[in-house]
């Protein structure tokens, strides 16, 4: 678990989303320069519990705000979230660690429509291996006795 695990997914789901739609995606709150439509990525709620050993399940929900282009424009957002659904119910995960390609389910999919903005919400779970550095006895001494030494 030494890699970035949860930057690496939300890069995965940034770029499935400017693959298909070609849009910018913020993750940090942008002050000036903000264009629309554009999608903001969040998590929330994140939370990791170990397992036997060292195994950990971790699940990560997602909060994906959709701008419009023009204000008020329901049916792009409506026309968006449809796409949302498909797009992320199987995200394609990175070649390399963590994850070595593969696909992670997305649950508990909803979205609504509130103040303008499309808000999509998407969990993913997952389990994680952390490497355990082993500690080893740098050198052992041992004696025995043979049978004569019995005696």
């Amino acid at each position: 678990m030494k890699n970035k695990v949860l930057q690496t997914l939300i890069e995965a789901v940034a770029r499935t989303l400017d693959d298909a739609f070609g849009l910018p995606v913020y993750q940090n709150q942008v002050a000036q320069g903000f264009e629309q439509p554009s999608f903001f990525l969040q998590t929330s709620e994140t939370f990791r519990k170990q397992r036997r050993g060292q195994r950990y399940f971790q699940q990560v929900p997602f909060e994906i705000l959709c701008f419009p282009a023009e204000d008020g424009d329901n049916r792009e957002l409506t026309l968006r979230a449809e796409k949302l659904y498909d797009l992320l119910e199987l995200l394609a995960l990175p070649e390399g660690p963590p994850w070595n390609g593969g696909t992670l389910r997305g649950l508990e999919m909803r979205h609504r429509i509130e103040d303008g903005v499309l808000c999509f919400f998407v969990t993913y779970r997952f389990y994680l291996w952390r490497d355990s550095e082993e500690i080893y006895m740098e050198t052992v001494k041992m004696d025995f006795k043979t049978d004569d030494e019995k005696g």
